[in-house]
């Protein structure tokens, strides 16, 4: 019913690989890194769409150049990229009760 020792050694060991790798990669994400783009969630072209629709509605005069379109996604891949740093720091907090429920049986396995 229980894991012996070698399967909480191991639980232990990629529990621990688990928290580093995690925090260093939400550490990137916060940071913004342009490496890290390719996983954020994506747009679809019908987010960008709206937004020239949006602004064309509000001044149909006005040629549209994109610069509107771009701060606002501007902002919301800043919001992407926290938003995963934050996922990446929990699932990093869960690798956290794994390690140490492991430790503890690991602990009780051997004695």
């Amino acid at each position: 019913m229980f894991p012996g020792p070698k399967c909480s050694g191991c639980m232990a060991a990629i529990s621990l690989w688990g928290i580093i790798f995690m925090a260093i990669v939400g550490g990137l994400f916060w940071n913004h890194s342009v490496g890290l783009i390719d996983d954020l969630p994506g747009e679809t072209d019908n987010d960008i769409l709206e937004c020239y629709k949006r602004h064309a509605a509000n001044d149909p005069d006005k040629d549209i150049d994109g610069l509107h379109c771009w701060a606002e996604r501007a902002k919301k891949i800043e919001k992407l990229y926290e938003q995963n740093a934050k996922n990446c720091w929990i699932a990093s907090g869960a690798f956290v009760v794994v390690f140490i429920f492991s430790v503890i049986k690991f602990r009780i396995s051997i004695s």
